[in-house]
C-alpha cells in the first residue's frame, strides 16, 4: 500500500515538533563550556602573573641577601659608631660677621666625650669639616686657608692658603693621598667672579694651580670618582643647583644638562639622586615641599638606574652600597601642617614638634636600586649601614627648649646647653 507524499510530510513535521529542540541543547552546552574554559584561562593567567610576581619579589630578596650582611664579629670595618661634633664655647662680633670658636669632640661607642682640638677665630671661620677616606684626618675649611687635623695625635696643620675663598671648596681623592680644591669667592654674581682650581699632594704637602678662569657662580666639589671626574654642584641661591664635573684628564669643567634638583651622591661619586617629584610641605621653609621620590643616575653621564619612593610619603637617601646595587633610604609619612594664628614663630616652633615626630615614625629600607619592587624593610639599618663602611650612623643634632642635643636611632647621647653641630659620623 502506498504512502502519499503529503502523509509523509505530515509525519515528519509532527515527529519533528514532537522531538526535543536539540540545536538550543547544543548551544547552552557550547555556551557553558565556553564561559568554564574563559574562567579555566582567566585563572591560568591570574596564577602565572602572581607566580611571576611571587618570583620577582622572592629575587628582590634574594638579590640583597645574596650579599653576606657583615656582622659585628665579622666586619673588617667595626660597628662601633663614632662621631665628632663642635661645641660653640664662644665667639665675637666684628663690624660685619660673627665669629664662632668650636671645641671639636669625639665620641667612641659609649665611651667618654674626647676632646680634640679647639677650631675658629676672628678671621678663621670654620666653615666646613671634611672625614679623610680612611677616617685618619679631617680637613677643616676656614674659607681662605685648608688645615689637616691628625685625628690620632690631634696637631691642627696649616697645608694652604687660598688665593680667594670658599666654604666648601676641597675634597679627597678616592685614596685619601690629595686634595681637589675650587678656589672661588661665594658671592653675589656681580662681584668679581675669578676662580682657580687647585691639586693638593699630602704626601709631599705641595699644590699647584691646574686650571683659572671666571664664571658667575662657584662650585662645590662632592666626590672625587676613581676615573678622576670630580663631582660639583652649582648652588643658585634659592633655586635649583646646576650639575656639573671636573675632568682631570682633560683639565676641563662639564655641564651634566638637565639636572637640577638634585640630591645626595654615593662616596665614590657613581650615583645621585635626583628629586623626581615633591609634596607639598608648608613647614619647609626654603622650598613649600618635601621629596616624594628620588631617580637614581650617574652624575656624569646622566644615565638613571632606578627610583625609590612612591610619591605619597616623605622619601630621604641614607647610603649607597660600594658597588653601586643597593640603596638605603628612608620613609615617612608627610607631617600635617600645624595651623596657629600666634604668629611665624610659633608656627616653626610647631613644624619641629611635627618633624620630630615624622622622624620617630620613619622606617628603614634597603633596595636593588634597579628593580622595580618595593625595597625590604629593616628593622636594624645600622649593621647594613657598617657593613657598607658608610659615613653615616644616622647621627641627628637638635635644638629643643634651649637645649643643643646629638641622637642615635632616636637615644639621645650628648646633650648641652651650648650650640652643637655634626662635623663627622662613621663606624669604626
Amino acid at each position: 500500500m502506498g504512502v502519499s507524499n503529503n502523509s509523509f510530510s505530515k509525519e515528519i513535521q509532527n515527529s519533528t515538533l514532537s522531538m526535543p529542540p536539540a540545536p538550543k541543547v547544543k548551544n547552552k552546552l557550547a555556551i557553558g563550556f565556553y564561559v568554564l574554559l574563559t574562567v579555566f584561562l582567566v585563572a591560568i593567567i591570574f596564577l602565572a602573573y602572581r607566580n611571576y610576581q611571587l618570583k620577582q619579589q622572592l629575587q628582590q630578596k634574594q638579590d640583597i641577601t645574596s650579599i653576606p650582611v657583615i656582622t659585628p664579629t665579622e666586619s673588617k670595618i667595626g660597628s662601633i659608631p663614632v662621631i665628632i661634633y663642635g661645641e660653640e664655647i664662644k665667639h665675637e662680633e666684628t663690624f660685619n660677621r660673627r665669629w664662632p670658636t668650636y671645641r671639636l669632640i669625639r665620641k667612641v661607642g659609649d665611651n667618654e666625650p674626647e676632646e680634640l682640638v679647639e677650631v675658629g677665630k676672628v678671621g678663621e671661620f670654620p666653615a666646613d669639616f671634611v672625614l679623610s677616606p680612611d677616617k685618619k684626618f679631617l680637613l677643616v675649611n676656614f674659607e681662605n686657608k685648608l688645615k689637616l687635623l691628625d685625628l690620632e695625635t690631634k696637631q691642627l696643620e696649616q697645608l694652604i692658603e687660598l688665593e680667594k675663598s670658599n666654604y666648601r671648596g676641597a675634597i679627597f681623592s678616592p685614596d685619601g693621598s690629595q686634595l681637589f680644591i675650587w678656589d672661588q669667592n661665594y658671592v653675589e654674581p656681580e662681584a668679581e667672579r675669578e676662580y682657580f682650581v687647585h691639586v693638593f699632594n699630602l704626601k709631599d704637602r705641595t699644590g699647584k694651580i691646574i686650571n683659572r678662569g671666571s664664571r658667575d657662580y662657584s662650585l662645590f666639589p662632592l666626590s672625587w670618582r676613581d676615573d678622576d671626574k670630580v663631582v660639583m654642584l652649582e648652588p643658585r641661591g634659592g633655586g635649583p643647583a646646576g650639575l656639573f664635573y671636573y675632568d682631570l684628564k682633560t683639565n676641563e669643567l662639564q655641564s651634566v644638562p638637565g639636572r637640577e634638583w638634585v640630591g645626595p651622591a654615593s662616596k665614590n661619586g657613581r650615583l645621585m639622586g635626583e628629586a623626581n617629584s615633591s609634596i607639598g610641605d608648608a613647614c619647609n621653609a626654603y622650598s613649600g615641599n618635601a621629596v616624594g621620590s628620588f631617580e637614581i643616575f650617574d652624575p656624569v653621564s646622566g644615565e638613571q638606574f632606578g627610583r625609590v619612593g612612591d610619591d605619597s610619603k616623605v622619601v630621604s637617601i641614607v647610603a649607597f652600597s660600594p658597588d653601586n646595587r643597593e640603596i638605603i633610604y628612608t620613609i615617612a609619612a608627610l607631617i600635617t601642617s600645624p595651623a596657629t594664628d600666634e604668629g611665624i614663630e610659633e608656627f616653626f616652633d610647631k613644624c619641629s614638634e611635627q618633624y620630630e615626630k615624622q622622624e620617630k615614625n620613619k622606617l628603614y629600607y634597603r633596595k636593588v636600586i634597579s628593580s622595580n619592587q618595593m625595597g625590604v624593610l629593616l628593622e636594624e639599618p645600622q649593621k647594613i649601614l657598617a657593613s657598607w663602611d658608610a659615613f653615616t650612623v644616622e647621627a641627628k643634632a637638635k635644638w629643643d627648649n634651649y637645649i643643643y642635643s646629638i641622637s642615635i636611632g632616636g637615644k639621645v647621647i650628648i646633650s648641652s646647653d651650648k650650640p652643637l653641630y655634626m662635623v663627622a659620623q662613621y663606624y669604626q
